[in-house]
């Protein structure tokens, strides 16, 4: 975590001190407000807010042991009856707890650095939650505690924003806090809001990656939960395979648009003359033609028509009724049902 921090106005001087390392200027004035002391770890208390990962306990142990102390100060704040809420330190406290027990009992008192608490609750509680974010900014940090730990910083930009009059998005301000991409705070978040809790719990495991996790929160609860079942018979998912997994979007299908025609009625009105058209007995072709003062279209010989081909002297007679009726007023709109009329007319007489 690079750069100034943007929350840390909330801590008093020592406390930035002991979180970052940064020389306020006053911090010697301001550590007669910090008590500096030897703690047995059994009047140690774990913070419930901490949700960093505690791993390598014994990689840690050995270090202490070789190093003969601890010798970074813990954090804590007074709790009352000798107890002291660890705010960082956690894995230092649980290494040397595992050296006492082992028999080394020199082990058992480190150095803390006992933070005052203030009278307002809901400050002292921001205090203590940016105190342990940033007393582990330098910790090496699996995939879940990263996403935890924007979340956290979320919350509490979230809380103050209004409040403090901070301006910029949420994302952004988180992004510029933790010192990553816009986009990646936006991954994290995703995880937080989408994933199901199975999968944040493989996660939270070192099972899957941040790169399958934002791919499996994009899908539903349902296919989440499929692919959960395949992930437990198999064991393993990938990024290809959750990318797999996702439905692909449907294309909207643009509108369908009549055209328009300046000299026709309106399409509702067409379409309820061509099936009066359609349901009117045919006329002879030359009446047709006469009655809208033009030629007929097709003049196809009239023969005799055997009974057997009644039926299909029907058709080609209501087909050409509909093509005259369509060419005789429909200027080109109808040129294409009119054209396939014909044609349909024309092979049925030709197979006579």
């Amino acid at each position: 975590m690079a750069g100034k921090f943007l929350l840390n106005e909330f801590l008093n001087d020592c406390s930035k001190q002991i979180a970052t390392g940064e020389d306020t200027g006053r911090a010697a004035d301001q550590k007669k407000n910090t008590e500096y002391i030897q703690v047995s770890v059994y009047d140690l208390v774990p913070s419930k807010e901490n949700f960093y990962s505690q791993t390598e306990i014994d990689k840690l142990k050995t270090a202490i042991e070789l190093a003969g102390k601890v010798y970074q100060n813990l954090v804590a704040v007074p709790m009352g009856g000798g107890k002291y809420k660890v705010i960082a330190g956690h894995r230092r406290r649980l290494a040397s707890i595992a050296l006492v027990e082992e028999g080394k009992p020199e082990f058992e008192f480190v150095p803390c650095a006992i933070e005052e608490t203030v009278e307002d609750a809901e400050l002292q509680e921001i205090r203590e939650e940016l105190l342990l974010i940033y007393t582990n900014s330098q910790r090496e940090k699996t995939a879940w505690d990263k996403i935890e730990e924007a979340r956290r910083i979320r919350i509490l930009f979230e809380r103050m924003k209004e409040e403090k009059k901070i301006k910029g998005s949420v994302r952004a301000l988180v992004a510029k806090e933790l010192d990553i991409s816009s986009g990646q705070a936006g991954r994290y978040e995703t995880i937080t809001k989408h994933l199901s809790d199975d999968f944040k719990q493989a996660l939270k495991s070192d099972k899957i990656n941040i790169s399958s996790a934002v791919e499996l929160a994009g899908l539903s609860s349902i296919e989440q939960q499929t692919a959960y079942e395949e992930y437990q018979a198999t064991g393993t998912i990938s990024i290809k395979d959750a990318k797999a997994k996702k439905q692909p979007a449907k294309p909207e299908q643009p509108e369908e648009q009549t055209p328009k025609c300046t000299d026709n009625p309106t399409t509702e009105q067409s379409d309820t003359a061509t099936q009066d058209m359609i349901d009117t007995p045919a006329e002879p072709d030359t009446t047709d033609a006469e009655r809208h003062n033009e030629p007929a279209m097709l003049d196809i010989p009239q023969k005799p028509t055997p009974p057997e081909n009644q039926h299909k002297d029907a058709v080609i007679s209501e087909l050409l009724q509909i093509v005259h009726a369509l060419e005789s007023g429909a200027d080109g709109c109808s040129y294409d049902i009119a054209g396939t009329c014909r044609k349909a007319a024309a092979l049925l007489s030709a197979k006579e």
